[in-house]
């Protein structure tokens, strides 16, 4: 039986799968929570606690949930193999934890205080355990012993193995030999060079007296015929004590009906059977308890519950939902008994049709068919399916769903999902069946491609299933149709994977994956599965069932792809960072994926920059079903706009299908130069071929006593913070902030603009989140020791030039938790900002708990100085608030640009003239030379220098022509050309230094425009 909720309303149905619209969800402990639940957690709980010390005893019941570290220090840690890695408290989760050694399997005890237990008892221990991350296996076990001597205890809880990394309960039934103390440890035995197990919430209950009777078997309950308001109640008396043995006498036996007592039965038999006639039930559901008693007390309960009196109609069966001539048709039968498996009166029966936003739509029916000619069949894609519950004047029944019918515009190939950032691409329609509480969402935490996300499902209990649906697929359009899949093989588990291709025409199991026999690595999997059989039918729609019988192993899918399976196809995707910095080579991925039946050979991809090849090089050859990553280059240039359009293409002789070798265009947004910029240029034309330019210098250059409190800047970025520079130097992945998303989280870093305002965090309730003023300030998370180059933080902030002058620099700082104290210098160069040549003045380590001022004087001649964390292990260091004196920025030139080309440079003077200018109307910008770098463009200036009087030779005409993914754009020299996309965007702009020009595009629809010439719409295939 399955408690399932479907309409809003509560209904108890025998094995229904329950169709859902999916949405995305991440699956986490806080799922619901606000940001400031997240943040801060009370968890208030009595226990059975005595006063701490090494003698302590506690009685039961006994509970711990690690609220602070003192609770851990009641504990005692076993390191029986003596190196450097046991049993620590951790405070971010509020829980005991492991952490594992990279060279040594685990051999760590984790033990409670003593408990008081007796023999005569039977206990129940319950806790809850998880994995540090999903990549990793950990594992224990647990033992029951008196004392502290390992070799001393009893395994009760037998090895369990876990990735998960989200909370799973286990609860285990134990007892003891003889009286006394006793303490529960779990012994953590993962293999080396895994990473963390978690355990939290251990309690330790009494469940029952060994010697009492067990319950009594056979226990059965009669309801009366035709919905008489009797019953018979049968069972047979306890012929066991709890611990198994054989009883040799029963004190009584007692009968009840929820609280009142029906019979006591004296003195009978062990095993004997007896019976009772309940005249007096009430009409609905009876529960009854049966219970014995022998001179070692009262035994265990057994309980039967049973509907007594008319029954109201179950729900209607074999509901079918089928696409009609118009519309859509629905069909049922009546139902064969009551709710409760009991008698209805079938005679007044009728129908409710319910809508799936649980409308009643027809009431009172007594047909057993119904057409709904208003549903619309073609545009998105969505879920339909209906309910229909039967009524008689004893009520209405549960509401039982019809199947699930896909509507809407089937999608073409290629069809591809990667779940990227855990949720689909807006466009895509899926939707999921479950059986259990769990099914399928979307995860952040794993992927199979490099997009942060897949599939995931984890059973609540044993034998769950859960299917993950695609929407309608035509695939008519392929000659060898098929199904393309990842998913994360875990060897030897209890879980089965099965693909299921349905449509109109057909059903068909295409693959089953029997973990038990998929080998013995913990790997991705990647699978292609014909669909040739459903070539010729309407559509088809693709399940991915799971059945699960393990409650510590997730199903992770991910990468679905239903595609032509051609010989050689060569799949190109491009991977580019958000953000690239003038003068800086930025590195950019192109993703190459043989998506072919074939190896593949002879390969070259190349990277465009506003439709210019900026890059190129040969391929490695590819391996059937296998991917590589390609690494091309691009240095942003001074003369770039703040936004630029990149692209890749991939080119293979053999390859049959071109439509995926063009990568999408990518947007990289380019951070210029900060230093003050000319804001005012201004120009004319001269005459004869001639312009002269005229601006005034930048503001804003002057040096002097500065507060840097890092309220200008965009919040979570982890470099180009204004005039400061950061240096990570140790290159370790860093920590987070559980149950707090932000960006960059957990990536290396040294130090991050943070914005608690911005996460929903309210800080006058969490003032371990506060600034010191304003909003924002800088933090530094820590390395994991494990991670970083250095065993330990090596994070800088260097300063802006200095004046040079002795001076005093102070700043506020603060620990995010002072239970990982945090450990910085502070230090200063009087060269340059290179790390190497920083002397250290003052060392940092007292736990800040508070915003606490560190002032520090500086020599004459420093010209920097710098923050550098270096603790290990630590969790997050806070910077706020910065006084110092800085130097003035001196002026020693400007250079000039003409259509983004350097044509001169001034030695400070603020005006510029250039003769010999080609016909045209050319783009003029300026800008700044500074001692300590060059600044971004200012304003530009446009002159039309055709305007001059000038004779110039007679215009050929201009022209466009469409070549393969090329525009060939023909004009005289000088000519500036435009590509639009038909969204209004541009995607190339440039002038011509030749007669002509080839520009690279991907297939698409183009306006093109040269000069004030010629404006042209373009198909390019």
């Amino acid at each position: 039986m399955k408690l399932y909720h479907i309409f809003a309303l509560v209904a108890t149905c025998a094995c229904v799968w329950v169709p859902v619209p999916l949405k995305g969800q991440l699956r986490t402990p806080a799922q619901g929570a606000t940001p400031q639940e997240k943040v801060s957690r009370v968890k208030p709980i009595k226990v059975n606690r005595l006063p701490a010390g090494t003698d302590s005893v506690y009685a039961l019941p006994y509970m711990e949930n690690f609220d602070d570290k003192a609770a851990f220090e009641q504990f005692t840690v076993v390191n029986s193999n003596n190196d450097d890695c046991t049993w620590i408290y951790d405070t971010r989760l509020q829980a005991a934890r492991y952490s594992n050694s990279a060279t040594l399997p685990a051999d760590d005890w984790l033990m409670t205080p003593a408990l008081k237990l007796d023999k005569a008892h039977a206990y129940t221990l319950k806790f809850k355990y998880r994995a540090g991350f999903w990549n990793y296996t950990e594992a224990f076990e647990v033992g029951v012993g008196a004392g502290t001597d390992i070799g001393l205890f009893k395994n009760i809880v037998p090895r369990i193995e876990t990735a998960v990394d989200s909370y799973q309960w286990n609860e285990t039934e134990f007892n003891v030999d003889e009286d006394g103390n006793y303490r529960i440890g779990v012994h953590a035995v993962s293999k080396a060079d895994q990473y963390y197990l978690f355990i939290d919430e251990i309690s330790v209950v009494e469940k029952a007296v060994l010697a009492a009777p067990a319950a009594a078997t056979s226990i059965d309950v009669t309801p009366g015929a035709q919905g008489a308001l009797t019953a018979q109640v049968a069972f047979k008396a306890p012929e066991q004590a709890y611990d198994g043995t054989p009883l040799e006498s029963l004190t009584k036996v007692e009968l009840y009906r929820g609280e009142q007592l029906l019979t006591t039965f004296s003195n009978p038999a062990p095993g004997e059977q007896l019976s009772y006639t309940d005249s007096s039930p009430a009409q609905g559901t009876n529960h009854y308890a049966v219970v014995g008693y022998n001179a070692a007390g009262k035994g265990q309960v057994a309980v039967k519950s049973a509907y007594v009196g008319i029954d109201i109609p179950a729900a209607p069966q074999h509901i079918m939902l089928g696409e009609a001539a118009q519309g859509v048709s629905l069909s049922w039968q009546a139902p064969a008994e009551g709710v409760h498996h009991g008698y209805y009166d079938a005679s007044t029966l009728k129908y409710n049709i319910y809508s799936q936003e649980g409308e009643i739509i027809v009431k009172n029916t007594g047909q057993t068919t119904y057409t709904d000619d208003k549903v619309v069949l073609t545009g998105p894609q969505s879920l339909l399916y209906y309910g229909v519950s039967a009524l008689t004047s004893s009520g209405e029944s549960p509401i039982a769903p019809s199947n699930a019918l896909v509507v809407g515009d089937a999608y073409t190939l290629p069809f591809h999902e990667s779940f990227a950032l855990g949720e689909p691409l807006p466009e895509h329609f899926f939707w999921a069946e479950q059986s259990g509480e769990n099914g399928y969402v979307f995860s952040k935490t794993h992927s199979y491609d490099d997009e942060y996300g897949c599939l995931e499902f984890l059973p609540k209990n044993e034998g769950d299933k859960a299917s993950f649906n695609t929407g309608k697929i035509d695939i008519s359009s392929a000659e060898n149709p098929a199904v393309m899949f990842t998913f994360f093989g875990y060897p030897g588990h209890p879980i089965k994977l099965k693909v299921v291709a349905t449509s109109p025409q057909r059903t068909d199991t295409l693959a089953t994956f029997d973990y038990t026999k998929i080998g013995d690595v913990k790997e991705w999997k990647k699978n292609v599965l014909l669909l040739d059989k459903f070539k010729t039918d309407d559509y088809v729609v693709l399940k991915f069932l799971a059945e699960s019988n393990d409650l510590a192993i997730p199903v992770y899918i991910d990468d679905i792809n239903v595609i032509d399976y051609f010989e050689y196809n060569v799949k190109a995707e491009l991977r580019i960072f958000a953000e690239g910095k003038v003068g800086q080579e930025s590195m950019i991925g192109v993703k190459l994926t043989n998506m072919g039946s074939q190896p593949t050979t002879d390969m070259t991809v190349a990277l465009y920059v506003e439709g210019e090849k900026v890059d190129e090089h040969e391929c490695s050859d590819l391996p059937v079903n296998l991917n590589s990553m390609q690494f091309l280059y691009y240095a942003p240039k001074l003369t770039d706009p703040d936004t630029i359009h990149v692209y890749a293409v991939v080119s293979y002789a053999k390859d049959q299908d071109l439509n995926d070798n063009t990568t999408f265009v990518g947007k990289m947004y380019i951070r210029h130069p900060i230093y003050p910029r000319v804001g005012d240029l201004a120009g004319n034309v001269t005459g004869k071929g001639n312009v002269h330019l005229w601006w005034t210098a930048p503001t804003g250059i002057e040096g002097g006593e500065k507060t840097e409190s890092f309220e200008s800047y965009e919040p979570w970025i982890i470099d180009n913070i204004g005039f400061w520079t950061v240096v990570d130097a140790d290159r370790g992945s860093t920590y987070g902030i559980s149950a707090v998303e932000f960006k960059h989280e957990t990536e290396p870093m040294a130090f991050m603009t943070f914005n608690p305002k911005a996460l929903g965090i309210d800080v006058e309730s969490v003032p371990q989140f506060k600034p010191a003023t304003g909003d924002q300030y800088l933090v530094a998370m820590s390395a994991i020791s494990s991670t970083a180059q250095s065993g330990h933080n090596d994070d800088w902030l260097i300063s802006p030039l200095l004046t040079g002058e002795a001076q005093t620099v102070s700043f506020l700082a603060k620990n995010l938790d002072i239970s990982y104290p945090e450990k910085f210098e502070v230090l200063y160069s009087t060269t340059d900002k290179d790390i190497g040549n920083f002397i250290v003045l003052k060392t940092v380590e007292d736990p800040l708990s508070e915003w606490t001022q560190i002032q520090t004087d500086l020599p004459q001649g420093a010209l920097y100085f710098a923050i550098r964390s270096i603790a290990t292990d630590s969790y997050a260091l806070m910077i706020d608030d910065i006084d110092y004196q800085a130097a003035p920025l001196n002026i020693i030139g400007y250079n000039v640009y003409m259509d983004k080309e350097k044509v001169g440079r001034t030695g400070g003077a603020t005006t510029f003239d250039k003769s010999d200018i080609a016909f045209g109307v050319h783009d003029f910008r300026v800008s700044t030379l500074y001692s300590v770098g060059e600044s971004a463009l200012s304003n530009v200036v446009s002159l039309d220098v055709s305007t001059s009087g000038v004779e110039q030779p007679t215009a050929a005409p201009a022209s466009v022509m469409v070549g393969e993914r090329v525009i060939s754009m023909k004009a005289p020299t000088g000519t500036c050309a435009f590509i639009y996309t038909v969204d209004g965007r541009v995607f190339y702009s440039g002038c011509l230094t030749s007669p002509s020009l080839d520009v690279t595009v991907p297939s698409g629809v183009y306006i093109v425009r040269l000069g004030d010439q010629l404006i042209k719409k373009v198909i390019v295939n």
